[in-house]
């Protein structure tokens, strides 16, 4: 029987290697930085948008052992996929510029090889 999940755990680089699993999806946990940069933004009185905002966040699917390793090594490993410089750079009091665009930019091309290739300085 073979089997796909939501969620990963500890066994499931063993899964996909035996083939008994074929496909684990999660990195869910990244999606609560997105409101508390919007709530964060308009308690400060400097909003990134005056209107209701779906910030569409990609889920992670590891097909492979070596996909769901470079997850843990990447996403899920010592340096949070944004670090606290890079949200500082959506929070308008540290980066007038920031935008929700770019909020949405970051949802949308959340990845493994993104984050892996956002902090290649810390993998070196």
């Amino acid at each position: 029987m073979k089997i796909a999940c939501v969620d990963f755990a500890d066994t499931s680089a063993k899964g996909l290697e035996s083939g008994e699993l074929v496909t684990t999806v999660g990195g869910q946990f990244i999606d609560s930085m997105f409101p508390f940069v919007l709530m964060y933004n308009r308690l400060a009185g400097t909003p990134l948008t005056e209107e209701a905002v779906e910030i569409p966040v990609n889920f992670i699917t590891c097909t492979t052992a070596s996909q769901f390793n470079d997850y843990m090594k990447y996403v899920h490993g010592d340096v949070f996929p944004y670090t606290a410089d890079e949200v500082k750079a959506l929070i308008k009091k540290f980066n007038p510029d920031a935008s929700v665009e770019t909020l949405k930019k970051w949802g949308s091309t959340f990845s493994i090889e993104e984050v892996k290739t956002r902090h290649a300085e810390y993998f070196k």
